[in-house]
């Protein structure tokens, strides 16, 4: 992504403003949001996540700030 230029510092992106607005997304059904995935090219999948499981995920991966 950012050989193409596109923005990479989702940390800084992911902010208190960014999750507050996942709690009024259009997607969310209760205390879920539907995601739709693109594993491989030509194949979808729906995922069911809550906004507590996107901010563990994103914890997680390597150079995230603890």
């Amino acid at each position: 992504l950012a050989r193409l230029g596109l923005p990479v510092d989702y940390e800084r992106r992911f902010d208190a403003q960014a999750q507050a607005g996942i709690a009024v997304d259009k997607k969310r059904r209760g205390s879920t949001i539907r995601f739709v995935l693109v594993p491989t090219p030509g194949e979808t999948r729906f995922m069911e996540i809550t906004p507590a499981d996107i901010a563990s995920h994103l914890a997680r991966r390597p150079g995230a700030k603890a």
